[in-house]
């Protein structure tokens, strides 16, 4: 599966970084008949991500916070 730039101004990388998953965008459009193109499920894939990015992001601020507190000499 090949990336698809939507604008000129994007990067195409050569392979996801840090062991990143390319998932499919299209896989889940479907239009309803009332002309909704949501699919749950790729907004629910998308939800995981970012709670695994944001949980990901606070466990490094509390290392960093960690090693500071214990180069001060307080843990």
């Amino acid at each position: 599966m090949a990336l698809k730039a939507t604008r000129s101004a994007h990067i195409q990388p050569e392979r996801p970084a840090h062991g990143a998953e390319i998932v499919n965008r299209t896989a889940f459009a479907a239009e309803s008949p009332n002309g909704n193109t949501v699919s749950l499920e790729d907004q629910m894939v998308r939800g995981v991500e970012a709670q695994r990015q944001h949980t990901m992001a606070l466990a490094v601020w509390q290392k960093s916070l960690d090693i500071l507190r214990f180069s001060l000499g307080r843990r």
